[in-house]
């Protein structure tokens, strides 16, 4: 005789939709080998249930899984690795410009990395937009600088 696997799988997820909180946290334990931590009811039952579909019906193929592997290993946010800052990186002698409360600011980049503004040197772009508007602003953003 066969077993229709829809019709038991059917009946599973019926039981599961029935059951109280103690008993989808010990059927989690028994499904996954380990406890299921602090979870809602409607996610441990979501969690039951596939894992009782993939029981039955079997995971991702081989080839799938190596597919979807890709795509994530491509994925920079998948992989939760973020973009190092990016360095101002200028030549010497590039000029700076903004106009602040109708006045035109220049900075200009000096050959040891310094910036100059008004015959002073400063360590920073930042430092220079201090220097102009007496806050604080990010250097690159007050200079319109991508």
């Amino acid at each position: 005789m066969k077993i229709d696997k829809e019709k038991v799988l059917r009946k599973q997820v019926e039981a599961v939709s029935k059951m109280k909180l103690d008993d989808l946290k010990a059927k989690f334990e028994e499904l996954y080998g380990f406890p299921c931590g602090a979870t809602n009811v409607r996610n441990i039952r979501q969690r039951i249930i596939y894992k009782i579909q993939e029981l039955y019906f079997g995971t991702l193929s081989a080839a799938d899984a190596a597919y979807l592997d890709r795509l994530a290993d491509a994925d920079a946010l998948s992989n939760l690795v973020t973009a190092s800052p990016k360095r101002l990186v200028t030549t010497p002698g590039t000029r700076f410009c903004r106009t602040w409360k109708g006045e035109m600011h220049e900075a200009v980049r000096l050959f040891d990395g310094r910036f100059e503004y008004k015959g002073t040197a400063y360590k920073s772009l930042s430092a220079v937009a201090f220097a102009i508007t007496g806050t604080h602003w990010n250097g690159k953003l007050f200079f319109g600088v991508k």
